[in-house]
């Protein structure tokens, strides 16, 4: 009975890799690599149509409600929006901190594409995805002259006034004091977590789960920690069942190669890889 699961998931990395159009980097670890695939999983909202919900405070200016719409559209159908993202997107290294912190994506309402990305545009659109929905918080103009923009927590404000079901798990003990954009911008450049404090008192821990001291979103390395788990569960499984298992398969094959398949990476099964035969051990 042979298995090699540690390979399984490397070669589960490269293929997915290659669906979002990018490629595993063979002079970097399998961490790196795999750590670089769920940052993308967060920054590229899954294809699939989700129901537009508006916040009371949203607003869009005129020049964008074009762009909006169109935007709107093609979340309501499913489509791929990856170019309505930042450039960023393009740096497989790259951290969005708000996306990271809070757990908010920002995107652009240009109309047309240029270079495979919609125009840019000063103001851009903050929007939460959940699984079937997605929130549209507020537009707010950004670069030059609004560097806060990333940290403005009326963001996590108008989640609160709408939605508060979403981040209620995240409520805290309240915070001494408030911090000033500037400051949450210097510690963000520093990667430290800080609470988010609204206007009624209410504090907050990141509801995007914050970032590591080097920068890692926790949520990636959370993800991973869970996949390396669950390679040493299944070794520790096989070894442990090697009689049963090789009863359950001798019918079907004399060469039994396990596999662990990861189409839902969160609950990976074990199956044979000759035969195909899934192998539930409970």
């Amino acid at each position: 009975m042979k298995y090699d699961f540690k390979r399984d998931w490397t070669e589960y990395v490269k293929n997915e890799l290659t669906a979002f159009g990018y490629s595993y980097d063979k002079s970097k670890s399998l961490t790196i690599n795999s750590e670089r695939l769920f940052n993308l999983r967060r920054r590229i909202p899954s294809t699939k149509p989700r129901e537009i919900i508006r916040s009371k405070e949203f607003s869009c200016p005129a020049e964008n409600q074009v762009g909006l719409k169109k935007l709107e559209s093609e979340i309501k159908n499913g489509k791929d929006i990856r170019y309505y993202l930042s450039k960023g997107i393009t740096n497989l290294d790259y951290n969005d901190k708000t996306l990271d912190e809070w757990g908010i994506h920002h995107l652009h309402l240009g109309t047309v594409l240029e270079k495979k990305f919609v125009k840019r545009t000063k103001n851009v659109v903050f929007v939460i995805f959940l699984d079937s929905q997605a929130v549209f918080l507020t537009t707010l103009a950004h670069g030059k002259g609004h560097s806060d923009v990333w940290v403005n927590t009326t963001l996590i404000e108008i989640v609160h006034n709408n939605w508060p079901e979403i981040i209620e798990h995240l409520k805290m003990g309240s915070a001494s004091g408030s911090l000033t954009p500037n400051e949450r911008i210097n510690l963000r450049k520093i990667n430290t977590n800080v609470s988010v404090t609204i206007s009624d008192g209410t504090c907050y821990c990141a509801p995007g789960g914050g970032f590591m001291s080097n920068g890692t979103a926790i949520a990636d390395f959370n993800a991973l920690q869970k996949v390396y788990r669950d390679l040493d569960y299944f070794e520790k499984l096989v070894t442990q069942e090697k009689a049963q298992i090789e009863n359950k398969l001798n019918q079907y094959t004399p060469d039994i190669f396990l596999g662990l398949d990861f189409k839902n990476v969160h609950d990976p099964e074990l199956y044979e890889k000759n035969s195909g035969v899934k192998i539930n051990l409970e």
